[in-house]
């Protein structure tokens, strides 16, 4: 399609010339698009957006971020259920996900599956929510999530994220569960309101809030380690056949645009030799097998 790239997955350009040759080259990190290298043209390399966002002991995974603008006010995917293939080992979660980042946070709103047949919507914050420490009394900002009621008949799912500003921050998930036959199953509605305003977004001066939307699908394991090397493991756990499709921006007035990369900034993945296929644009794929010990 116009406007579209095309991509050397087999190319890992991570390390040259950068300073991340150890940390970042070792887990298998490839850069497929970096806004900070597309006019220039030549190899994609590790940038100081991606760097900090690389994700170690989660599973191979990969991350598409878009712009970051207040122009498009929404984001919608649709993930077709019949064709994704998951085997968790009972010890890692499945997800597949739109979100939306802003200067200070971000939300994820996807879908996921301990089992790779129940499926349930999921929304988190990482820093959306205050507490009060019980020793300083002082706030420390902490995360916020929640999850929709299991579905295991679905054959696909539409996401649409919405994110908005009133007196708080708020990110809102439209999840439209479908049959085989298109026949609509279940609506429900996931919303992710921070403690107050400005915990993830700044805003323009049309008081529009400002974000990138992103999307990834991932891995992760969830034993007594957590996120971490030591439960990251080659257990043969797989999904085959992960999609995100039809994946658009949505304008002011309600009218869309296709969500490619022409509208991406950057797309990165982890763990490349666990990763069979991936192949970024308006419909993502993505298959991979935790065949090969990482750490």
């Amino acid at each position: 399609m116009a406007n579209e790239m095309s991509f050397t997955p087999s190319v890992d350009f991570i390390g040259v010339g950068s300073t991340y040759d150890t940390t970042y080259g070792a887990f298998g990190v490839t850069a497929y698009q970096n806004r900070e290298t597309l006019s220039g043209g030549g190899d994609v390399r590790l940038s100081a957006h991606i760097a900090p966002c690389v994700e170690m002991g989660c599973g191979a995974h990969y991350y598409s971020h878009g712009i970051y603008n207040s122009t498009y006010r929404q984001a919608e995917t649709t993930i077709n259920l019949e064709n994704i293939n998951v085997d968790t080992k009972n010890r890692r979660v499945a997800c597949i996900s739109l979100g939306v980042i802003g200067m200070h946070s971000s939300c994820d709103m996807g879908i996921e599956t301990f089992d790779g047949s129940s499926w349930f919507a999921h929304f988190w914050c990482p820093g959306g929510g205050i507490e009060i420490d019980p020793r300083t009394q002082e706030e420390k900002i902490v995360g916020i999530g929640g999850n929709g009621a299991p579905i295991s008949n679905a054959a696909k799912v539409k996401i649409r994220v919405v994110p908005s500003r009133t007196t708080k921050d708020c990110v809102t998930g439209i999840f439209t569960w479908y049959n085989g036959s298109d026949n609509v199953l279940r609506e429900e509605t996931l919303t992710c309101e921070t403690a107050r305003s400005g915990m993830i977004f700044d805003v323009d001066v049309s008081r529009k809030t400002l974000q990138r939307f992103h999307r990834f699908m991932s891995l992760i394991p969830r034993d007594e380690y957590g996120y971490s090397p030591q439960s990251d493991i080659a257990d043969s756990s797989f999904p085959y056949g992960g999609n995100l499709t039809n994946n658009k921006l949505y304008l002011s007035n309600g009218s869309s645009v296709t969500w490619g990369t022409s509208l991406m900034d950057y797309i990165w993945s982890v763990q490349g030799w666990n990763i069979s296929n991936f192949n970024p644009g308006n419909n993502d794929t993505f298959s991979c097998t935790h065949s090969n010990y990482v750490y």
